[in-house]
Order: structure tokens, then sequence, then C-alpha cells
């Protein structure tokens, strides 16, 4: 594959993967507004609508977004692999989402902070589908793979100027150590 094919392909994926978040986000919103038009209580409602729109997402991501990554004859473990692996991905980046919010809500407002948010949980999320969700090298130990993924985060931050890139910059190198060589005397460098 020519490097402008690559190219092609990065914007393709790029674009599909923000018309599969503005569908899940639609879904989520709608939700949360027919929930809350018949009565349901708003914190309720919201944690009901994000679960509706976090399936779409899957549902979509699986089928539209990285369906080049699906495997011929795909029994239903290995989509409930995924389903559970993509579901780790969101709850540890709105974590990251609510961190960066609340470490930018002293100087920006609201608005302008969530936006910074998810503008940054989108990329990880991105990273995380596309290096370890909806992988492609599936027979490489989860270890050996997190690793990988953790390294492709900290790399795509640390061309990102702001001390709260620089924080989980420094976060994902603390968790590399923690997950440590996988024994196999390769590095994540030669997958």
């Amino acid at each position: 594959m020519s490097a402008r094919q690559t190219w092609h392909a990065i914007v393709r994926r790029v674009i599909h993967f923000m018309l599969t978040g503005g569908v899940a986000t639609a879904s989520q919103l709608s939700t949360l507004y027919m929930l809350e038009a018949i009565g349901w209580l708003p914190t309720i409602a919201n944690g009901v609508a994000f679960f509706v729109g976090a399936q779409v997402n899957f549902i979509l991501s699986y089928c539209f977004t990285w369906r080049d990554r699906r495997i011929e004859g795909t029994r239903w473990h290995s989509v409930l692999g995924r389903w559970l692996a993509y579901h780790g991905a969101v709850i540890g980046t709105s974590w990251v989402n609510m961190g960066i919010f609340l470490l930018a809500r002293p100087f920006l407002s609201s608005l302008p902070a969530a936006v910074l948010g998810s503008g940054c949980t989108g990329i990880v999320n991105f990273i995380l589908g596309d290096t370890l969700v909806f992988r492609r090298w599936l027979s490489v130990p989860f270890a050996t793979r997190l690793r990988h993924c953790m390294e492709r985060v900290s790399e795509a931050l640390a061309h990102i100027d702001g001390s709260i890139l620089l924080c989980l910059g420094k976060i994902g190198a603390c968790f590399r150590l923690f997950v440590g060589n996988s024994g196999d005397g390769k590095g994540s460098k030669s997958l």
C-alpha cells in the first residue's frame, strides 16, 4: 500500500469514527430527552441514555468504522471480547475526560473545558479503538497489546503541547513500567 493510499485509509477511518460518534451522541441525547419527557429523574435518564449511546457506538464501530477488522466466521466470544474491551476503554476515557475538564475548568468556562475534554478523549478513543478494541493482531498476548497501545497514546500526546497532555503522557509511561516486559524477549516495536 502506498503512502497516499495509507493516508486516504486513515482519513476515511477518522471520518467514519466521527460519523459514528455523531450518531451515537444523537441517540444518547434523544434517549435522554425522551426519558425526561416521560418523567424519569434526570440523573437516571442520563445514565440510561449514556448506556444506549455506548451500545449504538459499539455496534456502529464494529459494523462501520472498523468493519475491515472483523474476522470471517466470528464467534460470539470474539464479539463479546471486543464489547468488553470497548466498555473498558469507555470507562477509562470517561475518567480522562473528567480529569481534563476538572484541570481546565479553573482557566476556562464549562463549555470550552468540556469541549477540550471531549476532543482529547476522542483522540484517545480513536487510538484505543484502532490498537486495542478493534485490533488486527488478535494472536498477540494481551499485556503486549496493552503496552503497545499505551506507547502509541504516549507518542501521540508527546506531539501535543500542554501540561494536561504532558501529565497524561507521564501516566502512560508509568503504566508501561507497571505492565513491564511480557517475557517474550521482543519489544512491542516488533509488532
